[in-house]
């Protein structure tokens, strides 16, 4: 058992469902970002931006991220 699975169990409880199946993805991400460009955001058209390469810190990174792009 590993250390994700026996912290859910301190939490939910030894009656957990058991785990289908796993997440073993590929995270995009930039080839050697500076320290203040660690993902891209482009200006697609007037109104539309596409942000991506977090490279695997997207739900640690999306408030800030999006903070930054919706001002």
């Amino acid at each position: 058992m590993d250390i994700i699975e026996t912290s859910a169990r301190q939490v939910i409880g030894k009656a957990m469902p058991r785990i289908e199946r796993r997440w073993s993805g590929v995270y995009h991400q930039l080839i050697d970002p500076t320290p203040n460009e660690i993902y891209l955001r482009k200006r697609v058209v007037d109104g539309v931006s596409a942000v991506t390469g977090a490279g695997g810190r997207g739900m640690t990174l999306a408030p800030a991220i999006a903070e930054e792009s919706f001002q």
